[in-house]
């Protein structure tokens, strides 16, 4: 997913604008209090484009997002 995708033609917008309805649906499957959050800010747009944007910009700017992948990256790669 873009968060900058613009589509052109009368055709990408429609296919564009159906992806976007099934990737907002996807979004809602998320289960961290932000990704919840992010969710719950474009449920009136139910804009998927712009909550990728929302989220992508939270997990390269925030401490915690920092912490959540070490913490997760720990988990899958143990040390001895």
């Amino acid at each position: 997913m873009s968060g900058s995708y613009t589509p052109g033609s009368n055709d990408e917008v429609l296919l564009f604008q159906e992806q976007n309805k099934f990737m907002y649906d996807v979004f809602t499957l998320l289960q961290t209090p932000m990704e919840i959050h992010s969710v719950r800010n474009f449920e009136a747009s139910r804009d998927a484009q712009a909550n990728w944007r929302s989220l992508t910009l939270y997990m390269h700017t925030s401490n915690r997002a920092d912490i959540a992948i070490e913490n997760s990256l720990d988990k899958s790669h143990p040390r001895d």
